[in-house]
């Protein structure tokens, strides 16, 4: 084990400066243990012809010839060229890896000039210069250097030279590493694919904590629009306070709203499969840009009635129409119009709109259109290759309309663009339609207060709702117990059980989570009816609710409405 041990201290770049082999002058004998100098063990270091007649390898005593073979044996293993070369500038032994990138074999390297793979005199030096400063400890750093393939081709490669001791301090040779360097073009792209990448590690982790902010951004909201429509419903019509609760609760409403669509943008939701609301989505991303672009940007759009649906991933969909948005404010820094419409269109066989991987047919037209600077017509072809940018340093990572096209392809759509410069571009998505209605979350924002009667277990541990809960359906008629914990639920729940007829669990809770809750609450009584309820907006936890077998899910914030609502269709079930 010592051995092996000196061995690779032999070949460690990171040794001290002027190290010798086996930290002394050369390998140790498995027979004698007595250190031998380098020369000893691999040669003088210079390799006249004399020498090569008289050893397999250049420069290698044949007295001392598994040595050379423990050498070779180890720079095998680097996965970067490597070469011991002597003070001839001869290639003594040169690894696999540098055989295959100079194309040459391991045997023709042996004795080679490395004048010779440098193209001209005066190349060893610059190759194997700083390695004399590593003995006084002032290495310099590797360089770049042209490197001759047998093929005649150049290839620049990183060197990094070290030069080996006897143990008078005298150099003996050099251990050379190379090391490929990508060409300019492609280790430009190579940064930027790590700068998006450092990018979208960062904004993954901005969208988790923001997630965590949603929740609870969404339950302060619950206790104001939940209050607000308690004491709205409390008031006659004629009431004059009844108006401004009610824009209260219309303003919070669209904070939450806002809140949602902005999460599920920045999100990459894998299981929001399914038909897709045209006019709700469209929708969805017109509210976001209205809020968050520049007023110098006007903004227009033509939604046609009664759309059919997508079959998309929603929140996918959502992200490639607001990349498209983004794309045509940026080319409007002067101002202008963008307009984003939505419609139904018959596609027929040679229609020149029609890809040609798609079937002629009904298919949903989104369309986003500016008045911007346009794209000259040989860039035009290029604006969906993945990292191809037109924007400057920092505005743009060439990954936007790539994303943009994959999105569509998945929902088996098509993209058609059309640009003018000095005029604007028109960017027009392409979807199969599918037909039959779907209910949209707005539809169900809507209807009456629905009374009942039984006794409810409300759980949940910010007491601001607690409050709210207790006193909204206490004001639809039902008798209320609450639980500020999911351990407190579980105790009020085993010894009354026979009497609650429902329980309103939040699925966020310190502790005992809902989910946990409702388990043991189904061990207690497998037929239990649960309400869960989150302000944490995500797809995951409506997917996570729906796998316990809740028959109900109420995103917060809710109206005393929407509760009323849950509540009947909960029993009712």
């Amino acid at each position: 084990m010592k051995e092996s041990t000196q061995t690779s201290k032999s070949f460690n770049r990171g040794s001290r400066a002027g190290a010798t082999l086996n930290g002394h002058a050369g390998f140790t004998d498995r027979s004698d243990t007595t250190p031998q100098p380098v020369s000893e063990a691999f040669g003088s270091g210079h390799s006249d012809s004399g020498d090569q007649e008289a050893s397999a390898t250049p420069g290698f005593d044949m007295g001392h010839f598994q040595y050379a073979q423990i050498a070779q044996a180890v720079i095998d293993q680097a996965v970067l060229g490597a070469a011991f070369v002597d003070l001839d500038s001869r290639i003594q032994l040169a690894n696999r890896a540098l055989a295959d990138l100079l194309q040459y074999s391991q045997e023709e390297l042996k004795g080679m000039a490395v004048e010779s793979l440098l193209g001209g005199p005066g190349g060893a030096q610059a190759l194997l210069r700083g390695t004399e400063a590593s003995h006084t400890g002032h290495r310099k750093p590797p360089s770049v250097i042209n490197l001759k393939q047998k093929s005649g081709d150049i290839v620049a490669c990183l060197i990094d030279s070290h030069a080996i001791y006897d143990e008078n301090g005298k150099t003996m040779r050099f251990l050379v590493f190379v090391n490929p360097t990508l060409p300019e073009k492609e280790s430009e792209e190579l940064n930027r694919v790590e700068n998006e990448l450092y990018r979208s590690q960062g904004l993954q982790t901005l969208g988790i904590l923001a997630g965590g902010v949603a929740h609870d951004f969404n339950n302060a909201l619950e206790v104001i629009i939940g209050f607000s429509s308690l004491a709205r419903l409390r008031l006659p019509p004629a009431d004059p306070l009844h108006e401004p609760l009610k824009i209260i609760e219309e303003s919070a409403k669209g904070a939450a709203g806002l809140a949602r669509r902005l999460l599920d943008a920045s999100r990459d939701n894998p299981d929001d499969e399914g038909p897709v609301d045209t006019a709700e989505l469209v929708g969805g991303a017109i509210s976001i840009i209205t809020r968050t672009f520049d007023r110098k940007i006007r903004i227009e759009h033509r939604i046609a009635p009664r759309l059919p649906s997508i079959k998309a991933n929603h929140s996918r969909l959502q992200q490639a129409i607001l990349n498209l948005c983004i794309n045509a404010r940026d080319a409007m820094q002067q101002g202008g119009t963008l307009l984003i419409e939505a419609d139904l269109q018959t596609l027929k066989l040679g229609d020149g709109r029609l890809a040609e991987s798609n079937s002629p047919g009904h298919y949903v037209r989104i369309a986003v259109r500016d008045t911007g600077e346009g794209i000259p017509p040989e860039i035009v072809k290029n604006i969906f290759v993945p990292l191809f940018t037109t924007k400057g340093p920092g505005r743009g990572h060439g990954l936007g309309l790539a994303m943009v096209e994959k999105m569509v392809k998945d929902a088996e759509g098509f993209i058609s663009v059309s640009s003018t410069p000095g005029q604007g571009s028109d960017f027009s998505l392409y979807f199969p339609a599918v037909f039959g209605r779907r209910t949209s979350a707005a539809d169900s924002r809507h209807g009456q207060i629905l009374e009942g009667q039984g006794q409810v277990l409300v759980v949940d541990d910010e007491p601001r709702i607690l409050q709210f809960l207790e006193t909204g359906l206490t004001r639809l008629g039902y008798e209320v117990l609450t639980a500020e914990s999911g351990r407190k639920a579980c105790e009020i729940y085993s010894s009354k059980s026979d009497d609650i007829n429902c329980v309103l669990i939040d699925l966020i809770m310190p502790g005992l989570s809902g989910l946990e809750t409702y388990a043991r609450l189904k061990d207690i009584n497998p037929s239990v009816k649960v309400i869960l309820s989150s302000g944490y907006s995500s797809g995951r936890i409506r997917h996570e609710a729906a796998v316990t077998g809740s028959s109900e899910f109420l995103e917060k914030p809710f109206t005393l409405e929407e509760l009323s609502r849950a509540m009947q269709k909960v029993q009712r079930n």
